[in-house]
């Protein structure tokens, strides 16, 4: 899989990340900077008496070992025995420092009112949180320690109270790019769904109760947008999906959340359309993708009442105010996840009896890059000829697939993952 950003890995996921900013990464493996030039793993200190230990003192040593972590980044060459080290110490500073430290920040501060760019007294409460979730980011961003940190049930538990319980809200900027980091790569995605299954609904119950103004839905949306280029990942959530999960998440297609986003958003559109057995069934009401889709590409047009009479409500008589997706990128994923939702027959016919056509005429209209024109016209060209010509021409033919049910139940495997993920 081939990311459409620049990054180190080939998923959303790596990005490098400055300590001192209040900004979240977009993608890729969130990495906190150390501003130390020369750092090793003699100087970090892992048997300092943690309990006793100055707060300042503390928190520089944690830089340090976030420091060493990035240095180590491009080779996994740990030993086992550090990491074992590695993973009591942070479970130690968790238990004995973070967790007490956490009460208070909470209690006094929003994030938007901390200021960690001063020097390092400034607040030493929230300087030590930082440091403390910048080893935690870094220790993840690695295959083998992520995964080590993964079957370390206490210290997973102990670091979700931070990544999922709103009344830690204002410290997701410090703790979600570690939940981020462990969803970059195949090998940590597939640890995460063994051993901890329930995450995928935790991050959908946050981003459910979150608000546009909410910073942390960049890292949270990255993290669903990475999960779902993996198959089983698509069925668990495909299975939940008359529960409402598909509007939760794509709730934050609005334009008034955050460009990024959206557009990692639009990626988890992208992706959960990619197994034609589940096609059928996200078009039912249960799920509803088609106005999902369709939506953000839809204008303020006014349409004939024939033309509006087999659109989805959602899309009849929009006000004259509404405006289209600004994103080209975002608009290329809805566009690319409608076209694979025309690769069957009876979800063509579907997304035809919708008068689909119609929005995307105007979107056709809209259009100025010559692959966006190509694309509209792609599915255009499906939903405007017979289906006797699409059948003699052999592409887009209509594949025979198990029951839904069979899909649902993990009784159905694919020979291989679709190669169109990104």
């Amino acid at each position: 899989m081939q990311d459409e950003r620049k990054g180190r890995t080939s998923n959303e996921g790596n990005t490098v990340a400055q300590p001192a900013s209040k900004e979240l990464p977009t993608s890729t493996d969130v990495r906190m900077k150390n501003s130390s030039n020369k750092t090793s793993s003699s100087t970090v200190g892992i048997d300092a008496s943690i309990a006793t230990e100055n707060a300042v003192a503390l928190s520089d040593k944690l830089k340090a070992l976030a420091g060493y972590l990035d240095l180590t980044s491009e080779n996994e060459n740990f030993e086992d025995a550090v990491l074992d080290g590695l993973i009591i110490y942070i479970s130690n500073i968790m238990t004995q420092r973070i967790e007490k430290f956490a009460g208070k920040v909470i209690g006094k501060k929003n994030w938007d009112e901390v200021d960690i760019t001063g020097d390092v007294g400034t607040d030493v409460d929230v300087e030590l949180l930082h440091s403390f979730f910048a080893v935690v980011t870094n220790f993840c961003s690695h295959n083998r320690s992520a995964i080590l940190l993964m079957k370390s049930k206490e210290l997973f538990q102990s670091l979700s109270q931070f990544w999922f319980d709103l009344k830690n809200k204002a410290l997701f900027p410090f703790s979600l790019p570690s939940l981020q980091n462990l969803s970059t790569e195949v090998e940590k995605r597939d640890v995460l769904l063994q051993e901890h299954p329930s995450v995928l609904i935790d991050v959908i119950q946050i981003v459910k109760d979150s608000t546009e103004i909410d910073t942390f839905l960049v890292p949270l949306t990255t993290f669903l947008a990475n999960m779902t280029t993996t198959r089983e990942v698509r069925r668990l959530l495909l299975k939940a999906g008359e529960n409402g999960v598909f509007e939760d998440i794509c709730k934050c297609l609005d334009p008034m959340y955050p460009k990024d986003v959206r557009l990692m958003v639009s990626r988890f559109v992208k992706h959960m359309t990619a197994d034609e057995v589940s096609h059928w069934y996200l078009l039912q009401e249960s799920v509803n993708i088609l106005p999902i889709i369709l939506l953000p590409l839809a204008g303020g047009e006014t349409f004939a009442d024939d033309e509006y009479s087999t659109m989805p409500v959602e899309l009849q008589y929009l006000e004259p105010t509404k405006t289209r997706e600004e994103d080209s990128e975002v608009r290329e994923n809805l566009l690319f996840a409608l076209l694979q939702l025309c690769r069957l027959k009876r979800c063509r016919e579907k997304v035809r009896d919708s008068n689909s056509y119609y929005i995307l005429r105007e979107l056709h209209k809209f259009e100025t890059q010559e692959s966006m024109i190509d694309l509209v016209e792609r599915i255009v060209d499906l939903l405007i000829r017979t289906e006797e010509e699409i059948g003699e021409k052999g592409d887009f033919v209509d594949f025979q697939v198990p029951e839904i049910e069979q899909w649902l139940n993990g009784d159905f495997v694919y020979p291989e993952e679709p190669s169109n993920m990104k």
